[in-house]
């Protein structure tokens, strides 16, 4: 299950997701993970993880760039690809996020 934490603007974040298919860890390489954040229907930020082949790890990595974003609260999907075309939208406890207001 895929899980993101609230965190705040212009800031970095780093989170794993493990993906898990019929009960085990797949052979993520060459397969792609993607996150999506969405604000009133439109993306607002797009961002790829690196992929850790056999354990099923994805990583992002979201920079202070990437989360120059208004404070709000965002929609969010991540889709694992495999190498063979196959999309899957990973389940996920909640979907939403807040941008909070970096005080900095």
């Amino acid at each position: 299950m895929a899980q993101l934490s609230d965190f705040y603007a212009k800031s970095e974040y780093d989170f794993d997701v493990t993906i898990t298919y019929n009960g085990s860890n797949p052979d993520i390489s060459g397969d792609t993970v993607t996150l999506y954040l969405i604000k009133d229907g439109a993306v607002s930020l797009t961002k790829e993880a690196n992929v850790s082949g056999g354990s099923g790890v994805a990583s992002f990595s979201i920079s202070s760039t990437d989360s120059n974003l208004t404070p709000w609260n965002y929609e969010y999907l991540i889709i694992w690809t495999t190498s063979a075309g196959k999309s899957y939208v990973l389940p996920m406890a909640t979907t939403t996020v807040q941008i909070i207001n970096n005080p900095i």
